[in-house]
């Protein structure tokens, strides 16, 4: 059988321990025809490389040893016109889900995760669709990633995985979902949690990035509508209740980046 080669990518964020962790599990990838790099800027010397595909990786993960071969097949199966990721499971609870697939709200400017803290009974087991896929993990056709381009590093962080998926399915490709696929992933080490200031204002300033360059211009307008005058409400409610002022601050800060940065026109909102 033939088997393509892949370039495993380990994005390594912080964490030395996570990344020795996740360095230890994928000495056991049963899948032979790969090579490791860690190093953030390595997609773009991949590109250059003699690899079939990318296999994009969080350092704060372990692998299922079959885990590659189950996303080079779901790949080949689909003639490589599409990027791949895995079903993945929460580190600290290992049988409840963090991901099987992807759904994008552009009207709120959210992004939801597909089975999100369900114990797996097989009720995700289908291969399917994915509106997006996270960038924990995916598998992607160096041909395809030429095509539509890499990750826009104006994100930064959040978001820079759905707005590549988007283009991707813009180009007429599709992400795809391969469940015999598992990883376990330990969560948001790199900012410090979901509910982290620096992580708050990145959502905000991203998901407003996003919806603007990718949404249809009614749903740029639903969007703002909301986003502007029912969510700080939202947002200063719980801050209130909670005491957390910072994630209020970090909001205002989301908001404000937009204000000091006005190019839009490279974001393709010159509807607005």
């Amino acid at each position: 059988m033939n088997q393509p080669k892949v370039s495993i990518i380990i994005l390594n964020w912080n964490g030395l321990q996570d990344t020795i962790a996740c360095l230890e599990s994928l000495q056991k990838v049963t899948y032979p025809n790969c090579a490791i790099t860690v190093n953030n800027i390595g997609i773009r010397a991949s590109l250059n490389q003699e690899a079939d595909y990318l296999l994009l990786l969080n350092n704060d993960t372990v692998v299922a040893p079959n885990f590659l071969a189950e996303l080079v097949q779901a790949a080949v199966d689909h003639n490589d016109t599409c990027i791949v990721h895995p079903k993945i499971y929460d580190y600290m609870e290992p049988g409840k889900l963090q991901f099987a697939g992807g759904k994008i709200s552009y009207l709120k400017g959210r992004v939801y995760n597909i089975g999100w803290n369900e114990v797996d009974v097989g009720q995700h087991d289908q291969v399917k669709e994915s509106e997006f896929a996270t960038g924990c993990a995916m598998l992607i056709p160096k041909d395809l990633l030429a095509k539509v381009g890499l990750f826009d590093s104006s994100y930064f962080a959040y978001f820079e995985d759905v707005d590549l998926s988007v283009r991707v399915r813009k180009a007429g490709y599709s992400i795809i979902y391969a469940p015999k696929s598992k990883i376990w992933h330990k969560g948001t080490a790199a900012t410090g949690g979901y509910l982290n200031a620096i992580s708050y204002y990145f959502y905000v300033r991203n998901a407003i990035r996003f919806v603007l360059k990718h949404g249809a211009w009614w749903q740029r307008l639903v969007f703002l509508a909301y986003f502007l005058l029912i969510y700080p409400c939202l947002v200063l409610g719980y801050s209130l209740i909670h005491g957390r002022f910072d994630l209020f601050k970090a909001f205002l800060h989301g908001i404000l980046f937009h204000v000091s940065h006005k190019d839009y026109s490279r974001l393709g909102c010159n509807a607005l």
